[in-house]
């Protein structure tokens, strides 16, 4: 099909053309297309990619494997475009190198972050190189099967995607196609999140009418079909091409068709029998039954190589006289094409049947074949595919060789875990252990799954793999392992399963193994002393967090670790501000920033820029507090940290509302919210809300007002589910602000005042509604309310605090 005329879908390619046209006038588009499989997405697109061209545009295209996963497989042509055209400078070729496994990866370091900061400036190199290269020549970007993607190539192309958002004046068309997802699943929140942005359009393909299905049926040979005809396959296969495509192959194979009156008609009965849809791979299977056993051969091999076999992988279909008939034999039937020079199948859900008619032990055992093959074979000049060699010796099972399988498998996680392709990387390690029977090389090998779950923010499966190298370092006896292994278990339980004011278990067994690491391990202790600040800070032990975050700084200052410095800074300033301390907290975190620009790690910036305008704020340092809140917001856009850059429009919300300054107030709430939105992080647009309600309450806009507070306390608008702290705060300020209108309050106050004590702490988010609460009693004339507000406000004014945050009342007593 894809060398044949276009059919149909005039008005799809219409909207296409006027996203053409706002792109040829640097106005960027994201457009998603969504359609079942079957449907012709891969064929529009390739009609997409004709019309594009014919208007001057640059075309990059790719799609994600639907069967074997293959990071960044969608993205392989951007790699040589940006080379060719020279938009990369030599560092970002570097890493891009490294990106698309054209150089080998070092192996994961054990080291806290800074594997997030290549990460993410990798990203940016991506991003940049494509913007760049949009600006010599407006480029359509298509990437295919969103629903397949494995989660590295997924976060691609979600930092490219947001990088059109925000950059609003290049020349790209980004297209995504996806068969339909559960909202719920990791494709269905980013294609939610981009939906709500102002250049992303969606586009559903239907199936053909009957006009294209007689169009269709004409293309495939039935030249001159009955009506009956057309109405039934149309009926039966609801207009899906593939459908369509598959029924006219079963009418002929199972002599169906007949000519009534110079016209190709079917039999009385037969339409019955195809079951399309739902389920269209029995009716492939039974087209791939008819064909000659030579071709099943060649066929299931090339099922288990990909959805493309290229050049270089054509040796291991045979090499010859049977192969290369059998090929052509597959050509003729529609089942592969040849493009250029590389083999590809037709469709996808194709190669879904053939991989599905085959045994586990047939699959292990061309699987094994294949790897033999690719281990065999001179790859001259290139390098080594370590990754899909040791693919198909884990898919071979117990036929591949424990010692073969261990050396690539190992090989492979580095390179996986390097090119930030996490899941993939667990993997490998997994089937590396499994290959080994010594403890030794086991421990560091469940040390690296572990870590790489963690990244991929796979708790449960992190925590299992830390758990075994704990007990495997045990074993040998191994006092650094041990430590590191307890380190990232009490990290990750803090991450992904802590409880405010409950220490995590292993607590007990990281500081013993602190106390047992010799004085040479500096490094590793100063991490493991981070953690263990942030550990009881959320514990609410702030003495012990504040002593370990002191004593990691001051190791990392003895030597000379910028990096290390900056995360104890981070913490100590953390600990510091959750006791209302807030010089202590400024000292911390300008510390903090200043170690991490000297270590040139931005993550480390992000941390220290995006916490330092609440202490400035609430201390009442607010041109200080705007310029640090300015710098944060610029950052964290820059790096695409949504959820922190809601932080920072927050905090210029907040400082807005204590200048007085209403409109900025209005726009950075309007912002916070789109973020909010954006991350699913919804404490800044808490913040937001506040200072807007309040902002709105001075100015007797009493209706925006309780709409600022019906957006903060609704669900689904800030918060999924509203917890009762929110749920207490927002009628605290409802109540405010109806005290403000001189009207009659709507709650009691005193029961509203034991509800706000019970769920209220010295935290920053508390100051609010307790000056709020203070304030009501004075306009009630209720002086008994005010005894236990004033009791936690007193607090922070002698800590400090001249300013809340949010909803903006100055502090005093």
């Amino acid at each position: 099909m894809g060398e044949s005329r276009f059919i149909g879908r005039r008005s799809d390619l219409e909207s296409i053309q006027q996203h053409i046209y706002h792109c040829l006038t640097d106005q960027p588009r994201i457009v998603l297309v969504e359609g079942m499989a079957g449907i012709g997405k891969t064929r529009f697109l390739e009609e997409v990619h004709t019309i594009a061209s014919r208007q001057g545009m640059a075309v990059t295209s790719g799609a994600s494997d639907e069967i074997r996963s293959v990071p960044y497989r969608a993205f392989a042509e951007l790699l040589p475009r940006m080379e060719a055209r020279d938009v990369l400078e030599n560092h970002e070729v570097t890493r891009l190198y490294q990106l698309f496994g054209v150089s080998s990866p070092i192996a994961p370091t054990p080291t806290l972050d800074v594997q997030t900061q290549d990460h993410v400036q990798t990203l940016m190199s991506v991003s940049g190189g494509v913007i760049r290269l949009a600006e010599e020549q407006a480029l359509l970007v298509v990437v295919e099967n969103l629903h397949a993607m494995d989660p590295a190539s997924l976060a691609l192309f979600s930092h490219l995607a947001f990088a059109l958002v925000e950059h609003r004046t290049t020349p790209i068309l980004l297209i995504g196609s996806y068969r339909p997802v559960a909202p719920e699943s990791a494709v269905g929140r980013l294609l939610q999140r981009l939906q709500s942005e102002e250049i992303t359009h969606t586009l559903e393909l239907s199936g053909f009418d009957e006009a294209d299905t007689r169009e269709l049926l004409q293309q495939l040979g039935v030249i001159r079909p009955t009506a009956q005809l057309v109405q039934a396959i149309h009926t039966t296969t609801r207009g899906m091409p593939l459908f369509i495509q598959e029924a006219v192959h079963h009418a002929e194979r199972t002599g169906a068709l007949t000519m009534q009156g110079g016209y190709l008609a079917i039999r009385p009965g037969v339409m019955a029998d195809l079951q399309f849809p739902p389920d269209i791979s029995d009716t492939i299977t039974a087209r791939m039954n008819g064909l000659p056993a030579a071709c099943i051969d060649v066929l299931s091999i090339a099922a288990l190589i990909g959805e493309v076999i290229p050049e270089d992988r054509r040796m291991l279909l045979g090499q010859d006289i049977t192969t290369e008939v059998a090929l052509e034999v597959t050509i003729r039937h529609g089942i592969l094409r040849l493009v250029g020079e590389e083999y590809q199948f037709t469709h996808s859900l194709i190669r879904q049947a053939l991989v599905s008619r085959l045994s586990i032990p047939q699959r292990q055992r061309i699987h094994a074949n294949i790897a033999l093959a690719l281990e065999r074979h001179d790859t001259g000049n290139q390098t080594v595919p370590v990754l899909e060699i040791a693919t198909h010796l884990i898919e071979a099972g117990e036929l591949a060789d424990k010692s073969t399988l261990f050396s690539y498998a190992r090989e492979a996680g580095n390179q996986a875990y390097g090119r930030f392709a996490w899941g993939e990387a667990a993997r490998f390690f997994e089937a590396a252990i499994r290959a080994s029977d010594f403890p030794s090389v086991q421990a560091p090998l469940h040390q690296q799954a572990g870590l790489a779950h963690y990244r991929n923010q796979d708790a449960g499966p992190s925590l299992e793999q830390f758990e075994q190298a704990m007990n495997y370092y045990q074993t040998i006896g191994d006092t650094s392992g041990l430590a590191l292994s307890l380190m990232w278990i009490v990290r990750t339980r803090l991450t992904h399963d802590s409880t405010i004011g409950v220490l995590p278990t292993h607590m007990e067994e990281l500081e013993a193994a602190l106390e047992m690491l010799g004085t040479s391990e500096h490094q590793l202790r100063g991490h493991i002393m981070t953690v263990l600040s942030q550990t009881y800070r959320f514990a609410r032990q702030l003495d012990r967090a504040m002593e370990f975050a002191d004593a990691a700084l001051t190791l990392g200052q003895h030597i000379n670790d910028d990096r290390l410095c900056a995360q104890a800074a981070q913490a100590l300033g953390l600990a510091h501000m959750s006791n209302l301390q807030v010089e202590h907290a400024i000292v911390g975190w300008q510390n903090s920033l200043r170690h991490a620009q000297i270590a040139d790690d931005i993550m480390l910036q992000r941390l220290a820029i995006t916490n330092l305008p609440l202490a400035l704020n609430m201390q009442g340092s607010l041109e200080e507090s705007e310029q640090a809140a300015l710098e944060g917001a610029t950052l964290t856009k820059t790096l695409h940290e949504w959820s922190q850059h809601s932080q920072a429009l927050s905090h210029l919300a907040s400082i807005a509302a204590a200048k007085g300054q209403f409109q900025e107030v209005e726009q950075y709430t309007r912002d916070t919210m789109t973020m909010v939105q954006r991350s699913g992080y919804p404490w800044g647009g808490f913040r937001a809300l506040g200072a807007l309600a309040g902002a709105c309450t001075v100015r007797g806009l009493w209706a925006e007002a309780h709409l600022a507070l019906d957006t903060m306390s609704t669900p689904g608008k800030c918060f999924t589910t509203p917890g009762r702290i929110v749920e207490v705060f927002a009628r605290v300020f409802r109540q405010m602000a109806l005290g403000y209108e001189g009207r009659y309050l709507t709650e009691q106050l005193i029961p509203l005042c034991d509800e706000l004590m019970e769920v209220a702490t010295t935290d920053t988010y508390s100051l609010a509604p307790l000056c709020a609460m203070i304030e009501l009693a004075e306009i009630t004339l209720m002086p008994e309310v005010v005894e236990r507000p004033a009791t936690l406000l007193k607090e922070a004014w002698d800590r400090g605090i001249v300013f809340t945050s949010g909803w903006s009342f100055r502090v005093s007593v």
